[in-house]
């Protein structure tokens, strides 16, 4: 099994420092509506991870841009799952939460 590929992921620019936004590269069209609709069944789990992420995101980013990041963190979380066959552990909608108030951010 191949990596899932960087197609999937959104698009990345750097200059200068600065983050900048980048197209998405076309990839495997069946593969990325898959991604999309789990993205969507995903964050309508209101107490998990992803859901979380989601509202994070969606306020300053848009819906799109935000399922489209939250169908990249379930490839990346699929991928250790089908090639090493580790269990998946669903961290909870406040994980993200309780890490930036015990670093103080």
């Amino acid at each position: 099994m191949g990596h899932p590929g960087p197609a999937s992921a959104p698009g990345n620019h750097e200059s200068a420092g600065k983050r900048l936004r980048g197209r998405s590269r076309v990839a495997n069209r069946t593969r990325r509506a898959a991604l999309v609709e789990s993205a969507r069944g995903a964050i309508r789990q209101r107490a998990g991870s992803l859901a979380a992420q989601y509202r994070r995101l969606v306020k300053r980013r848009g819906d799109q841009r935000a399922i489209v990041a939250v169908a990249h963190s379930l490839l990346v979380i699929a991928y250790p799952v089908l090639r090493n066959g580790v269990a998946y552990r669903e961290l909870g909608g406040d994980y993200f939460l309780g890490r930036h108030l015990k670093t103080g951010q």
